[in-house]
């Protein structure tokens, strides 16, 4: 379970370019010649290979302030939480909550005066 992020593609360049000698090619333009990703792999190789995307999801009846402190707070091993799934009651992810997303309502439902600067 998890959610592919920009990192976790990044690190799946990286791991493949590794066997690369990067000295005896010339060139960094000849660096995607030389390196073999399987684009055809399950998507499962790929989630969370960066370790930085946990997949922690939270129930629908979960309240704002527990979702923003998820969002806020490092977990395990230092990864950030950037998204977290919703799921409803057949155990299925209903919505995903972004932090973009928290931040926009804060913004859009908090008066002006109980902003700390």
């Amino acid at each position: 379970e998890g959610f592919v992020s920009l990192a976790d593609l990044v690190k799946l360049v990286v791991d493949a370019s590794a066997a690369v000698d990067v000295k005896t090619l010339g060139s960094l333009a000849k660096l995607g010649e030389a390196i073999h990703v399987d684009v055809s792999a399950s998507v499962t190789n790929v989630v969370n290979k960066s370790q930085n995307s946990p997949f922690i999801p939270v129930n629908q009846d979960a309240d704002l302030v527990s979702v923003a402190t998820m969002l806020a707070n490092s977990v395990s091993g230092g990864a950030s939480v950037h998204r977290v799934p919703v799921v409803g009651p057949e155990g299925r992810v209903t919505k995903i909550i972004a932090q973009s997303r928290v931040i926009s309502f804060l913004n859009e439902n908090m008066p002006a005066e109980s902003v700390i600067m």
